[in-house]
Protein backbone atom coordinates (compact mmCIF):
# COMPACT_ATOMS: atom_id res chain seq x y z
CA UNK A 1 0.00 0.00 0.00
CA UNK A 2 1.24 3.78 -0.98
CA UNK A 3 2.31 5.34 2.23
CA UNK A 4 -0.08 8.14 3.69
CA UNK A 5 0.16 10.63 5.92
CA UNK A 6 -2.07 8.94 9.13
CA UNK A 7 -1.75 7.22 11.98
CA UNK A 8 -2.49 3.30 12.39
CA UNK A 9 -5.18 4.83 14.88
CA UNK A 10 -6.44 7.04 11.85
CA UNK A 11 -6.81 4.93 9.04
CA UNK A 12 -8.64 1.98 11.71
CA UNK A 13 -11.26 4.62 12.80
CA UNK A 14 -11.88 6.04 9.51
CA UNK A 15 -12.59 2.76 8.40
CA UNK A 16 -14.54 1.16 11.36
CA UNK A 17 -16.53 4.35 11.28
CA UNK A 18 -17.49 3.93 7.42
CA UNK A 19 -18.20 0.28 7.33
CA UNK A 20 -20.57 0.92 10.59
CA UNK A 21 -22.48 3.79 8.90
CA UNK A 22 -22.34 2.80 5.20
CA UNK A 23 -22.58 -0.46 5.33
CA UNK A 24 -19.74 -3.65 4.48
CA UNK A 25 -19.92 -2.90 1.41
CA UNK A 26 -18.25 0.64 1.25
CA UNK A 27 -15.02 1.49 -0.35
CA UNK A 28 -12.81 3.76 1.67
CA UNK A 29 -10.09 5.80 -0.16
CA UNK A 30 -7.58 8.82 1.39
CA UNK A 31 -6.71 11.46 -1.40
CA UNK A 32 -5.33 14.96 -1.40
CA UNK A 33 -2.41 16.07 0.59
CA UNK A 34 -2.42 13.05 2.88
CA UNK A 35 -1.11 10.85 0.26
CA UNK A 36 2.13 13.05 -0.44
CA UNK A 37 4.46 11.97 2.38
CA UNK A 38 6.95 15.14 1.17
CA UNK A 39 3.98 17.31 2.91
CA UNK A 40 2.96 18.38 5.85
CA UNK A 41 -0.07 19.13 7.87
CA UNK A 42 -3.62 19.24 5.91
CA UNK A 43 -7.18 18.35 6.02
CA UNK A 44 -8.15 14.52 5.68
CA UNK A 45 -9.71 13.90 2.58
CA UNK A 46 -11.63 10.56 2.08
CA UNK A 47 -13.76 9.72 -0.63
CA UNK A 48 -16.38 6.76 -0.02
CA UNK A 49 -17.82 4.71 -2.59
CA UNK A 50 -21.33 3.65 -1.11
CA UNK A 51 -24.25 1.16 -1.20
CA UNK A 52 -27.44 3.52 -2.64
CA UNK A 53 -29.48 5.22 -0.56
CA UNK A 54 -31.85 7.96 -0.65
CA UNK A 55 -30.80 11.64 -0.03
CA UNK A 56 -31.70 12.33 3.21
CA UNK A 57 -30.48 9.12 4.88
CA UNK A 58 -27.19 10.46 2.71
CA UNK A 59 -27.32 13.30 4.84
CA UNK A 60 -28.40 11.83 7.84
CA UNK A 61 -25.33 9.06 8.11
CA UNK A 62 -22.62 11.96 6.56
CA UNK A 63 -23.18 13.67 9.68
CA UNK A 64 -23.13 10.63 11.89
CA UNK A 65 -19.93 9.71 10.15
CA UNK A 66 -18.33 12.59 10.18
CA UNK A 67 -19.57 13.12 14.01
CA UNK A 68 -18.28 9.75 14.91
CA UNK A 69 -15.01 10.07 13.18
CA UNK A 70 -14.09 13.13 15.10
CA UNK A 71 -15.10 11.33 18.29
CA UNK A 72 -12.83 8.77 17.52
CA UNK A 73 -9.58 10.94 16.49
CA UNK A 74 -9.99 14.42 17.79
CA UNK A 75 -11.06 17.45 16.22
CA UNK A 76 -9.74 17.69 12.36
CA UNK A 77 -10.59 19.30 9.21
CA UNK A 78 -12.12 16.23 7.62
CA UNK A 79 -13.00 16.66 3.64
CA UNK A 80 -16.02 13.60 2.75
CA UNK A 81 -16.76 13.00 -0.53
CA UNK A 82 -19.58 10.24 -1.19
CA UNK A 83 -20.58 8.70 -4.33
CA UNK A 84 -23.70 6.31 -4.09
CA UNK A 85 -23.99 3.32 -6.69
CA UNK A 86 -26.77 5.61 -8.01
CA UNK A 87 -24.81 8.74 -8.58
CA UNK A 88 -23.70 8.94 -12.60
CA UNK A 89 -20.26 8.61 -13.28
CA UNK A 90 -18.58 12.06 -12.89
CA UNK A 91 -15.18 13.02 -13.76
CA UNK A 92 -14.11 14.10 -10.67
CA UNK A 93 -14.54 10.72 -8.71
CA UNK A 94 -12.69 9.06 -11.17
CA UNK A 95 -9.72 11.68 -11.16
CA UNK A 96 -9.85 11.43 -7.43
CA UNK A 97 -9.67 7.90 -7.39
CA UNK A 98 -6.49 7.90 -9.59
CA UNK A 99 -4.21 9.73 -7.20
CA UNK A 100 -6.52 7.98 -4.26
CA UNK A 101 -5.33 5.46 -1.44
CA UNK A 102 -7.72 2.61 -0.47
CA UNK A 103 -7.69 1.85 2.73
Amino acid sequence: MKKIRLTEKEIKAIKETALEIFGRDTKVYIFGSRTNPSKKGGDIDIFLEIPDCDNLTLVKKRLKFLVRLKDKIGEQKIDLLIKREKDSLNPIYENIKKCAVRI
